[in-house]
């Protein structure tokens, strides 16, 4: 079965991924939240009805979805390996690698409830699936994927281990780096603001949203007036200080190995903003402004109170740096793209930036780079209208011809497009 796989989609197969697909471990339901998994027979069909065009990255191939609609698949890389797993959520669009195999993927997933932090989601599910969950020494999907990786099987049940020392084996074996790390900067500035200050709670203090998210992504931001009212109107008591410099060591580390995933740069760069490292923070905030809005984990992370000002995080910090001129160090950004990231409504911004990558993309004339800016013009922030995508993905299944497996995993995702929907 691998070797229909790699050849429909002209890839190739990490030796785990093979063994999913060629040892039948894929009819097996597992008892974690991905349970799920697509049968492969599903996986060769022109159209699978598991994508889901225009909101999926065209990379993307689905293989073990959830009962709420999310998923775990894989993505393709320019050399057509089968080189990451991500956990894609439905809600936004939103994706988070969850490790280069879909073993560590499966471990993960069996295990994160366990780690530190507030473990929040990217919305409120309707149901709690941390209240449901089995014993995981029966999940059929864990053992297979615990023979794949390099952690005991033992360790994995140890419920002895704290969810500091969980996370520590996870990244020792370097499971999961990613979503570990950013479950660890959660914990890190983990705060007692949101237990009381909600949308009544703010309008009552005489403050917008936007701004009550602010403070409880940095307390420090609360001014002491503001503070006083919270405690004497809704009982505030100040918890731990928040630990940005830990936070600053996990956003280095995704940074450093991972320099797609926009979260890492934008809390690196604020990290070196609160400590007057300006040119720091501008060097950071450069490099997180070009990745896509899909993988800033903005809801996690708290960092979407800017939202008002700019599609991006570091976008609305270095129009704040500008302004502020502190900087010596030039932007050093194309004066259009940050405009079309700042100015006008949601919907305006995502059609100037389309546009602005359909441009850049005409205008390259190296193959490689053309794909990638076809892919941000669908993906930086999300095409708009919805058709837009049938001549992007039209486009991106013809830009590189070396580039077999995004190629072919973009005319499916085309056909996908015009199969349920005509377009």
């Amino acid at each position: 079965m691998s070797a229909q796989i790699a050849s429909r989609y002209q890839c190739h197969l990490a030796p785990d991924l093979a063994d999913w697909f060629d040892s039948g471990v894929w009819k097996q339901t597992g008892l974690s939240e991905y349970c799920d998994p697509v049968d492969p027979q599903e996986l060769l069909s022109d159209a699978p009805e598991v994508i889901w065009p225009g909101l999926m990255p065209c990379d993307f191939l689905p293989l073990i979805g959830s009962h709420a609609g999310d998923w775990l698949g894989v993505k393709f890389d320019r050399n057509n390996q089968a080189s990451e797993i991500i956990q894609w959520y439905h809600g936004g669009g939103d994706w988070i690698p969850w490790g280069k195999k879909i073993s560590e993927a499966i471990v993960f997933g069996a295990v994160c409830n366990r780690l530190p932090g507030p473990r929040r989601r990217h919305a409120i599910p309707a149901d709690d699936f941390r209240e449901s969950t089995s014993n995981t020494a029966d999940d059929p999907l864990l053992r297979w994927a615990s023979d794949h990786v390099t952690i005991e099987h033992h360790q994995l049940q140890d419920g002895a281990l704290s969810g500091e020392e969980l996370a520590c084996v996870l990244l020792e074996h370097g499971v999961a780096e990613v979503a570990v790390r950013c479950e660890l900067v959660q914990s890190a500035l983990a705060e007692s603001l949101s237990e009381v200050l909600n949308h009544r709670t703010a309008q009552s203090i005489g403050i917008d949203w936007p701004t009550a998210v602010s403070w409880m992504f940095d307390n420090e931001l609360i001014p002491e007036p503001k503070l006083h009212q919270l405690e004497s109107r809704y009982g505030y008591k100040v918890g731990p200080a928040q630990n940005w410099q830990l936070a600053q060591q996990h956003a280095q580390a995704v940074t450093d190995s991972f320099a797609d995933i926009t979260w890492g740069w934008d809390l690196l760069g604020y990290c070196h903003e609160k400590t007057q490292r300006i040119d720091q923070a501008t060097a950071a905030y450069r490099q997180g402004v070009t990745q896509s809005v899909f993988a800033d984990q903005s809801v996690k992370l708290r960092t979407h109170w800017t939202a008002h000002t700019a599609a991006k995080f570091s976008a609305a910090r270095l129009a704040v740096i500008s302004a502020d001129s502190h900087s010596d160090q030039p932007l050093s950004m194309p004066a259009d793209y940050l405009d079309a990231l700042t100015n006008g409504t949601q919907e305006q911004r995502r059609i100037a930036v389309k546009e602005y990558w359909l441009a850049v993309a005409q205008q390259s004339s190296n193959p490689a780079d053309r794909f990638d800016a076809y892919l941000a013009a669908g993906w930086d922030l999300g095409a708009e209208p919805i058709t837009a995508f049938a001549d992007i993905l039209s486009k991106l299944s013809q830009s590189d011809a070396s580039q077999t497996a995004r190629t072919a995993l973009a005319k499916t995702h085309r056909e996908c497009l015009s199969q349920r929907y005509g377009i």
